[in-house]
């Protein structure tokens, strides 16, 4: 049996082990429209080519996942939106990959795919391929984005010139008021600050960011002389990064906020609830150790790769996605979790949004974080659901987690991209060519690893996706 390299994790993910703590109720989720049905999701795009994209879906892309989903709320946390609502449905983040997706491939891509995944070799085995964290509470280690819902009972907040860097345009939410939970806590103890909050009764989302742990909250509302009124809003407290959106905005990119990869702070992130149903209907963001420039989608840079990273790693925003056909993950002997993640990366794929600077390789997912359930009173749902398939092969792994002056949290670290069978052996599987990283053919039985099933769309991909100029014929 393979033994999970704990003092390596610890670099990052310091928890290693499992510790049982007991489940707690999960919020309820407003039954929707299955996004596993067949609907305008499967309308043509603007690539037109016969090749078998993979996933659960092999017809073309264009249309959102969530058509026919009703989105009328107000929604809570205790009583969340269907799967299939998500933020900007027309956007190109929730659009599954046109069929001839693998026709257009950027130069170098599978090189550099297979550099982003492992950094490159650097010491990322395939048992960190895709490795995150998740917190039962906020403020030992909590690096992911909470979701709050205002209410129109919540009293009002503002950004003000104290966001020094707010995005632009319609974009820019500096002396907009919108409602947000009194007092919310930011996501802390990594030393990055994240807020998200959808605005019920405007319908608008508000996403900020900054650096440093010292500041745990938006701010007691009423309080420093603010009533917390519309005319009387009180102040953002230490948010740099700041923007708004409409829910409904058919673009959904450039958006800015607390995120690097301009989606708005929320549409690339998969939520809790979309974990619980083993459903994650639109892309995903994905961390890199650097990056070279940047591509669209992204507007923003983020840690830039030097010397020899150069020549083998992708820029911002490159959209990488896997080739797995849907005959071909039912076959795999793999958790329920897995299966719904290699679905959603061979469906939609992911785009890369920000950098660890260290070797992590494709590692530190941006998922919901637990800062929301803990101002409510309980761990994140997330916890039980993954303390219940802590396994043998290591790719699930729980254990209480102890900071000096932070305290502890129940901590769970899930190799997303660690595909290996029940019986701890990696799942080979035949692709349309090429090697994995140990030179095993993709293209003669029995095939090769994961590392051989990842590749680096050319940006054409998304901006055909996006609708913009530019994009593949």
């Amino acid at each position: 049996m393979r033994t999970r390299p704990c003092a390596i994790l610890a670099l990052v993910l310091p928890a290693c082990g499992s510790s049982p703590v007991p489940a707690e109720a999960l919020p309820t989720v407003e039954a929707g429209a299955a996004t596993d049905a067949p609907s305008s999701t499967d309308a043509p795009s603007s690539l037109d080519s016969p090749v078998d994209t993979g996933g659960t879906d092999t017809t073309e892309g264009g249309a959102p996942a969530d058509a026919g989903v009703d989105c009328a709320g107000p929604w809570s946390l205790t009583h969340q939106q269907p799967i299939g609502c998500l933020p900007y449905p027309q956007s190109l983040w929730n659009k599954r990959l046109p069929a001839g997706v693998l026709t257009h491939l950027a130069p170098s891509s599978d090189a550099i795919a297979k550099c982003v995944l492992t950094d490159c070799g650097n010491d990322v085995p395939n048992a960190r391929w895709g490795l995150t964290s998740f917190d039962d509470k906020t403020g030992v280690n909590d690096g992911h984005e909470p979701l709050y819902y205002g209410q129109a009972t919540d009293p009002y907040y503002v950004y003000t010139s104290a966001c020094a860097r707010p995005s632009s345009g319609a974009s820019n939410p500096i002396g907009i008021p919108f409602h947000a939970p009194g007092d919310a806590l930011y996501s802390t103890g990594t030393g990055d600050n994240f807020f998200v909050v959808w605005d019920q009764e405007s319908d608008k989302l508000l996403a900020g960011y900054r650096s440093g742990d010292n500041i745990p909250s938006v701010g007691a509302c009423p309080g420093g002389g603010h009533a917390g009124t519309k005319s009387d809003p009180c102040p953002v407290a230490g948010q740099s990064y700041c923007a708004i959106s409409d829910w409904m905005d058919p673009k959904g990119f450039g958006l800015g906020g607390g995120d690097s990869l301009g989606s708005g702070g929320y549409a690339t992130h998969a939520r809790v609830a979309e974990i619980l149903a083993l459903e994650i209907p639109h892309a995903l963001y994905l961390p890199s150790s650097c990056t070279v420039g940047k591509v669209f989608p992204s507007p923003g840079s983020t840690f830039a790769c030097t010397g020899a990273e150069v020549a083998n790693h992708g820029p911002q925003g490159a959209l990488y996605f896997l080739d797995y056909t849907d005959a071909q993950i039912a076959a795999m002997s793999i958790p329920d979790w897995q299966r719904a993640v290699i679905t959603t990366m061979s469906r939609y794929g992911g785009y890369v949004g920000d950098t660890s600077g260290g070797p992590n390789g494709l590692g530190g997912w941006r998922m919901e974080g637990p800062a929301a359930y803990t101002y409510a009173g309980m761990p994140s749902p997330s916890t039980a659901f993954w303390q219940a398939r802590v396994n043998a092969t290591g790719t699930v792994e729980c254990a209480l987690h102890t900071e000096v002056g932070k305290g502890s949290t129940i901590q769970c670290n899930v190799s997303f991209l660690d595909l290996v069978d029940t019986t701890n052996k990696l799942v080979l599987t035949p692709g349309p060519g090429g090697t994995d990283t140990s030179g095993r053919s993709c293209a003669a039985p029995p095939g090769c690893d994961l590392s051989g099933h990842i590749h680096m769309a050319d940006p054409c991909v998304a901006k055909a996706l996006a609708g913009e100029p530019g994009g593949c014929p």
